[in-house]
Parts: C-alpha cells; structure tokens; sequence
C-alpha cells in the first residue's frame, strides 16, 4: 500500500505582508472578510471532536488570495496542531504572537 499526501496550492501573499503593503493598503470591507474567514476557520477547528488547536496561528501563517468575491484566508502551517481533550498543556509555537 503507498501513502500520499494531497495538498492544496494556495496563491497570494501572506497576511503579515499583506496588510503591511503601503502601495495597496486593506480596504475595511477586505479587513473584514480576513477577520471573518479567518474567525471561521478557528471556528470550525474548535468546535471539531475532538477540538483542534492551530497552535501557531500568526500573519506569517495566513495566506490571502484574492478572488473575484474579495479576499480569502487560508490557514497554513498545522505542525503544531493539537486534537486536544479537557487538559490543558504548553504546545510550542511563537512567543510573540501567544495568548
């Protein structure tokens, strides 16, 4: 039996740089559609079976792309994810951007 793994190619810019770029700066309908899909996203991972936790979720770990709709996030990087119970522990992940 062989193993393989599918991954999506996800196109665009990540969100750090995103929303750091003085020659196209966010619009607040653009903001609001990353803070919404990104809002989304964590949703659906918590409220999974057991819940999923991102563990590094940072502007460098979201790719924006852009779509004939608006803007669309994409959450990226899941080495540091976690199915987690009712226990709580250190993860890892970057100092900088914990809670």
């Amino acid at each position: 039996a062989r193993l393989a793994l599918v991954l999506e190619l996800v196109e665009g810019t990540t969100l750090d740089k995103y929303i750091c770029d003085p020659q196209k700066p966010p619009t607040p309908k653009g903001q609001s559609q990353l803070l919404n899909g990104i809002c989304c996203a964590m949703h659906y991972l918590h409220s999974r079976k057991p819940a999923v936790v991102h563990g590094d979720l940072k502007g460098s770990n979201v790719m924006v792309e852009q779509h004939s709709l608006g803007l669309r996030p994409k959450l990226l990087d899941f080495g540091l994810s976690k199915k987690i119970a009712w226990r709580r522990s250190r993860r890892g992940g970057t100092i900088q951007y914990m809670s």
